[in-house]
């Protein structure tokens, strides 16, 4: 995982999946406020770090827009 700034940046042939929900995010990610997880909203907002992903392997079925 390569961090720059509030920017995320996966491994090749990777993904980021957060830990909490299991939903599954592109390769990048831009941290910032998320004010809703696995659909439901948040009472307050939750302010993303990169500990809140994980990497996992790119799904075969993934579609990289």
């Amino acid at each position: 995982m390569k961090i720059e700034g509030n920017k995320i940046t996966a491994d090749e042939g990777k993904v980021f999946c957060r830990k909490e929900s299991g939903e599954i995010y592109a390769n990048e990610i831009y941290l910032g406020k998320t004010f809703f997880i696995n659909g439901i909203k948040l009472d307050e907002p939750h302010y993303d770090v990169p500990d809140d992903f994980e990497e996992i392997d790119m799904p075969e079925d993934y579609i990289n827009l």
